[in-house]
C-alpha cells in the first residue's frame, strides 16, 4: 500500500478516535489555500495531520512543499512517509524528499535513498549523496564508497562529501587515493573530506597538498593538519607560509601552526611581520609571538602598539602581555584612560596573562567601565586568576545593568560550580519571565547543562528553574530545558509545544508573494560597499525579516563584532558583542544554497534562534551547508568583505527592489 495513502487512513482513524483537528471552528480558522496552510504549520513547527495527506496531493508543488515542511519540522516518524516520495515522477518532489530525509537524518531509511544515486536528475543524485552522509550507517557508507569509484567526476566529488558527513573512518584509505584524482574538483573534495574526518594516517597526503596550485586545496590541507595536530608538518607549514600569496591560505596555515608550532617558526614570523600582509594575517602572527613567548621578536611587536588599525594594536597588547608583563603594565598605567572601548577590552583580555595583584586591581577598575564589553572581558580574565576570590565579583555582576554581563557571570558560576549562587540565578530567571525578549532567559538555560553531573541535576534551585522553564512562553527556552532533562534520562518533550505563527492567511503574501525576482542589499560600511543578492527564492521569511530591519534603520551604525580569519565576518547585533538581537527570533530556513566565498547566512545559537545577526563567508565552508540559513550572496565587494575588521561599522543598508534594478 502507498505509504502516503496509508497515512490518510491512519490519520482519519486518529481523528475519529480523538476528535482532534476536525472541529467546525478549526476548519473555519484554517486557510483554504494549501500553500498557506503548509507555511503556517511550518512556521509553528507543527506537523498537523493534514500535512501528511498533502504528501499524496495531485499537485507536485504541494507534495514538494509538504516534504520540505516535514523535513524542517522533524516530527518523529515522518521519514516513513517522506520516503515514499523518493519514487515520485517529478524530480522536484524527489529532490525535496531526499533533502528532507537528510535534514531528519534517520539511518533506517538510507536503503531507500541509495537507488537515487543513479537518478536521471543530477540534482537528485547530489542531494542523495549528501542525505546518505547525514543519515549514516553501514549501508550508506558502503554505497558512497562504491559511488566514489564512479566514472563521472561529479559523482566522485559528491561521494567524498557524503563520506565525511557520515563520519566514515573506513573510507580514509579510499579518500587518500582520491586526493590524486585526475580531476581538480574531486581532489578538492577528497582533501576536504580528510580534513573533516581528522584522518591522522593522511598527514603525508595533506602535507604534500600544501603546495597545490589550487588555493582551496592548500587551505583545506593546512586545516586538516591542524585538526590532527601533526607536529611533523611544522616546517612544511612554515615554508608554505613564507611562499603563499593568498591571505586566506596563510590564515589557515597560521591556525595550524598555533596547534603544532614552536620556536622553530621564528624566521617565518619575522618575515611575515616585516611584510605588508593582510591585517588578519598580521594579527595571527602577533598572537603566535605571544603564544610561543618569542622574546627576541619584541622589536617586531613594538611598531604595532601604535598602529593606525586598532585591531592590530589590540593584538599587539595581548602578545606583549605574554612577553613582558612589566612593559605592558607600564603602557596600561599611562594609556588605558585614553583608549577607546575596543582597546580597553583588549587590555582586559591581555591582563589575563599577567596574573599579579597589580593586574587584578586594574581588572577590578575595568569592572566599572562604562562599556559592557569591557566589563565582560574583565570578568573572564579575573576568572583565570587562582588567587582571586571570584564570588565577590560575580555577586556584583548580578546587579550590572547590562544582561550580557549578568549572563557572563552565570556562565562562570556554572563553570566554577559555585552552588551558593543558584538561588540568585533562579531569582533572575523569575524576574525575566514577564519580558517579551527571552534572550537572557535563553542564555541562562544555555549555560545550565553544566549542573548535570553523572546524569543528575545536582542543585534543587537549578531543578526548580528547569521545571519553570518547561512552561516558559518562549519555545526555544522550553526546548533547552527539555534537552537538559534528556541528559538525565527524563523525557519532558510533551512541554515543547509550537511557536506562535508569524505567518497567517493575511500575512502570507508579505513573506512568500512579495518578489518575482531577488532584491539587492547595498551594505555601506566604513571600508566600502558590499552588494548582496538576497535569496528570496530560497529563504523568503529570512529575507523579509532582513529587509524589515534594514528599512527600519536597525542596522545603521551597528559594528562587525566578530571576524574569524578565513571564515566569516559577523554583524547585526545592536549590542555590539554577539549577545543582542531584535527582541524576537525567526524560524530557520535551511536550504540547498552552498556556502562559498561571499555567502551570507543567518547566525544562531541553535535551530530557530536567529533574529538579526548575520555573517558573510571569506571562503567556501561546506560544513555550514543546510545547518545555517543561507539567504544572500555577494555579487560585488568581496574585496571589502576581506578588509572588514572587528569594530568596523555599517553606516547603512539600502534595499534595491527588483523593479528598481
Amino acid at each position: 500500500m502507498n505509504r502516503a495513502f496509508a497515512a490518510i487512513i491512519i490519520i482519519s482513524s486518529i481523528l475519529l478516535m480523538t476528535g482532534c483537528g476536525g472541529g467546525d471552528e478549526d476548519k473555519a480558522a484554517l486557510p483554504s489555500d494549501k500553500n498557506v496552510q503548509i507555511a503556517v504549520w511550518e512556521d509553528q513547527r507543527q506537523a498537523d495531520t493534514l500535512l501528511y495527506t498533502y504528501l499524496n496531493d495531485d499537485d507536485p508543488q504541494i507534495r514538494a512543499r509538504a516534504c520540505y515542511a516535514l523535513g524542517i519540522i522533524e516530527p518523529e516518524g515522518a521519514s516513513a512517509y517522506i520516503a515514499d516520495l523518493l519514487n515520485d515522477t517529478q524530480s522536484d518532489v524527489r529532490i525535496e524528499a531526499v533533502f528532507a530525509l537528510g535534514l531528519i537524518g534517520d539511518s533506517l531509511y538510507s536503503e531507500k535513498v541509495i537507488p537515487l544515486l543513479f537518478d536521471p536528475d543530477s540534482k537528485v543524485v547530489h542531494q542523495s549523496a549528501i542525505a546518505l552522509g547525514k543519515m549514516g550507517g553501514d549501508s550508506a557508507v558502503n554505497a558512497l564508497m562504491s559511488f566514489a569509484r564512479d566514472t563521472i567526476p561529479e559523482h566522485r566529488a559528491w561521494a567524498a562529501e557524503g563520506l565525511w558527513r557520515a563520519d566514515a573512518d573506513t573510507a580514509v584509505e579510499l579518500l587518500k587515493e582520491m586526493v590524486t584524482d585526475s580531476v581538480e574538483s574531486v581532489e578538492e573534495a577528497a582533501v576536504y573530506a580528510l580534513r573533516r574526518l581528522e584522518a591522522e594516517s593522511a598527514a603525508g597526503n595533506l602535507r604534500f597538498r600544501l603546495k597545490d596550485t589550487i588555493p582551496e586545496i592548500r587551505m583545506y590541507a593546512a586545516e586538516g593538519l591542524r585538526a590532527i595536530k601533526d607536529s611533523a608538518s611544522l616546517m612544511a607549514l612554515s615554508n608554505q607560509l613564507s611562499r603563499d600569496r593568498e591571505w586566506e591560505v596563510k590564515a589557515s596555515i597560521l591556525r595550524a601552526i598555533m596547534e603544532v608550532g614552536d620556536r622553530r617558526i621564528i624566521k617565518a614570523l619575522m618575515n611575515l611581520l616585516a611584510a605588508r600582509e593582510h591585517p588578519l594575517v598580521t594579527g595571527m602572527g602577533l598572537s603566535l609571538i605571544g603564544k610561543f613567548e618569542m622574546e627576541a621578536l619584541f622589536p617586531k611587536i613594538q611598531p604595532f602598539l601604535n598602529h593606525e588599525e586598532k585591531f592590530l594594536r589590540g593584538e599587539a597588547l595581548i602578545a606583549l602581555a605574554q612577553l613582558d608583563r612589566t612593559k605592558l603594565m607600564n603602557i596600561l598605567m599611562s594609556e588605558l584612560e585614553n583608549y577607546d572601548w575596543y582597546l580597553r577590552m583588549k587590555s582586559a583580555e591581555a591582563l589575563e596573562y599577567i596574573k599579579t595583584p597589580e593586574a587584578a586591581n586594574l581588572l577590578e577598575k575595568l569592572l566599572a567601565d562604562p562599556d559592557h564589553r569591557v566589563r565582560t572581558a574583565a570578568l573572564y580574565s579575573l576568572a583565570e586568576f587562582d588567587f582571586v576570590e571570584m564570588e565577590r565579583y560575580l555577586g556584583d555582576a548580578f546587579g550590572d545593568p547590562d544582561p550580557a554581563v549578568t549572563s557572563t557571570a552565570i556562565e562562570l558560576i556554572t563553570k566554577l560550580k559555585l552552588n551558593q549562587f543558584t538561588e540568585k540565578i533562579l531569582d533572575i530567571y523569575e524576574d525575566q519571565l514577564d519580558q517579551a525578549d527571552a534572550n537572557l532567559r535563553f542564555s541562562i538555560l544555555y549555560n545550565l547543562n553544566g549542573w548535570v553531573v553523572d546524569s543528575q541535576i545536582i542543585d534543587e534551585n537549578i531543578l526548580e528553574l528547569l521545571n519553570k522553564a518547561l512552561e516558559d512562553t518562549d519555545r526555544n527556552v522550553r526546548k533547552l530545558a527539555i534537552d537538559i532533562f534528556a541528559m538525565t534520562g527524563v523525557d519532558k518533550s510533551e512541554y515543547l509545544g509550537y511557536f506562535d505563527p508569524m505567518i497567517t492567511a493575511s500575512t502570507y503574501d508579505d513573506f512568500y508573494g512579495r518578489f518575482d525576482e531577488n532584491p539587492i542589499a547595498e551594505i555601506n560600511t566604513d571600508r566600502g560597499q558590499i552588494r548582496v543578492e538576497l535569496l528570496y527564492d530560497k529563504a523568503p521569511k529570512t529575507v523579509a525579516n532582513f529587509i524589515k530591519l534594514a528599512e527600519s534603520r536597525f542596522y545603521d551604525d551597528v559594528i562587525f563584532h566578530r571576524v574569524v580569519p578565513n571564515f566569516v565576518i559577523q554583524a547585526g547585533d545592536p549590542h555590539g558583542d554577539g549577545f543582542g538581537g531584535p527582541g524576537y527570533t525567526i524560524r530557520s530556513e535551511f536550504n540547498r544554497h552552498e556556502y562559498t566565498a561571499g555567502t551570507m547566512g543567518m547566525a544562531h545559537a541553535g535551530k530557530d534562534t536567529g533574529g538579526s545577526q548575520w555573517f558573510i563567508c571569506h571562503s567556501p565552508q561546506p560544513h555550514l551547508n543546510a545547518r545555517y540559513t543561507a539567504f544572500g550572496q555577494v555579487i560585488y565587494g568581496l574585496r571589502i568583505v576581506d578588509r572588514i575588521l572587528v569594530g568596523d561599522k555599517i553606516n547603512s543598508i539600502e534595499i534595491i527592489y527588483p523593479e528598481d534594478k
